[in-house]
């Protein structure tokens, strides 16, 4: 058994793992979800139409992983191109350079460079819309 701690509003770090159905929430404060090791979903979608899904386990490139919602619901699998680490993000679909990305239903930030489905998404080909408001 694994924790995924989420900061309110901020988003979450992930432990690892599918999220069992019992969610503990503290408006406000911190707050834990607990995960079991379910390496068939290993990655976490805020929503089931999210461009990109956390990393809840370090990916390794050439796998197949599984999407969960936060809810347990299962959803497509994607095949990794590149090794992605725990808590980074996932292209589950492709996404063209200038594309608005989106995490948590809501874009997150812009594509730089072309972004293959499977792709590790950060820094490195992703500019943040929280720097830029």
């Amino acid at each position: 058994e694994l924790v995924l701690i989420c900061k309110y509003g901020l988003g979450c770090h992930t432990g690892g793992g599918v999220m069992e159905e019992t969610v503990t929430i503290r408006p406000r404060k911190l707050f834990a979800l607990k995960v079991k090791v379910n390496m068939k979903h290993s990655i976490l979608l805020h929503e089931m139409d999210d461009d990109v899904g956390v990393a809840v386990a370090d990916l390794k490139k050439g796998a197949s992983a599984g999407t969960v919602t936060l809810e347990g619901k299962a959803g497509a699998s994607v095949k990794l191109r590149d090794n992605v680490p725990l808590g980074h993000k996932v292209a589950l679909r492709d996404l063209p350079k200038d594309k608005a990305v989106i995490k948590y239903g809501r874009q997150i930030g812009k594509a730089v460079q072309a972004i293959a489905k499977g792709g590790h998404v950060h820094t490195h080909n992703l500019k943040s819309l929280r720097w830029s408001l």
